[in-house]
């Protein structure tokens, strides 16, 4: 059986194919925005109305301005997303909601230092949340903390099973230290979970590959092709199929 360091190329498909894919090497856990309650316009209308005097959202609830911030995120206004999130955390200051969400974005933001500190807050008030203790553990991959991490994955998969970025990241760290078998357990579930994510067949390829599953492998990499991907993502997994025939050629 040969070992992942020998096949740079495989190696690489765990750690950067995914950002030819689009997400990331490890994924965040977007905490839930329930609808809102009441009708849709008219809470619109009064945020809308609201800007421009004073604070505008003082009269919403948290889970209103989370609304309202994640509505500035998707449009781009970040800046703007953390001003409403720092201005109901003076006033909320141990909601463990908005320091969730505050803390998920920071994260995504390269901020892991001040997430960290949001996240544990958050998990000080409402212990437990399966999508706090992801993101805590993704900032912990970030400081190279890694038995902390797993832990923080572990409990976060034994209260939310089927909670896909917990498995994918605990995948990933799994990989990295060499639980060949426990990682593919969580890419299979990926794949179960999530059957048109191209990440999560990137990546159990790489694991496939390295338990020296090479034709499981291969199909995986095929499937990559069926699927609607950047066409980098595409290329890539051409090429590593490839590579892997000339392979195969060279020793019969």
């Amino acid at each position: 059986m040969r070992h992942p360091t020998d096949t740079p190329p495989v190696r690489a498909a765990l750690l950067a194919a995914l950002l030819l894919a689009g997400p990331a090497a490890a994924q965040t856990a977007e905490p839930a925005v329930p609808p809102p309650e009441g009708d849709p316009a008219a809470l619109a209308e009064r945020i809308g109305s609201a800007h421009g005097k004073g604070d505008p959202h003082k009269t919403l609830d948290a889970e209103q301005r989370i609304r309202v911030a994640l509505q500035h995120r998707d449009a781009g206004r970040l800046e703007l997303a953390m001003s409403v999130l720092d201005e109901a955390i003076n006033q909320m200051p141990r909601n463990a909601r908005l320091h969730a969400v505050r803390g998920s974005m920071r994260l995504e933001s390269g901020q892991p230092s001040a997430a960290l500190a949001d996240l544990e807050l958050s998990l000080e008030v409402v212990a437990d949340d399966p999508l706090v203790l992801t993101n805590r553990a993704r900032v912990y991959t970030m400081f190279e903390r890694y038995d902390a991490a797993i832990v923080d994955l572990d409990r976060a998969i034994e209260l939310s099973p089927d909670l896909l970025a917990a498995r994918f990241n605990r995948g990933t760290l799994r990989y990295q230290r060499r639980d060949y078998h426990g990682s593919l357990q969580d890419f299979d579930r990926c794949v179960e979970l999530a059957p048109e994510t191209v990440a999560a067949f990137f990546n159990r390829a790489a694991v496939l590959d390295a338990l020296g599953q090479r034709e499981a492998a291969a199909a995986d990499l095929e499937r990559v092709l069926e699927l609607e991907a950047p066409e980098q993502a595409h290329d890539y997994a051409r090429q590593q199929l490839e590579r892997w025939r000339e392979e195969a050629g060279a020793s019969e």
